[in-house]
């Protein structure tokens, strides 16, 4: 996607709590990266709650913006 849209444009991976997949975009070029929930809603309906402690941990692994939704 990087290549397609050239380096001034921000793309963003939806990582459903999953480092790996944050791993994995931060090598495809992504901007940032999202882990998605982290709280039941009844408006947003995820198929997974994210780990409290994932933030941390891209931080520590990920020089990338982190969006924490």
């Amino acid at each position: 996607m990087r290549a397609l849209l050239g380096p001034d444009k921000h793309i963003g991976a939806s990582c459903y709590g999953d480092l790996q997949l944050a791993l994995s975009a931060l090598r495809s070029g992504a901007s940032y990266v999202a882990f998605g929930c982290f709280y039941r809603s009844w408006l947003k309906q995820y198929p997974v709650a994210t780990a409290s402690d994932t933030i941390a941990q891209a931080r520590a692994v990920i020089d990338l913006p982190v969006a924490d939704v």
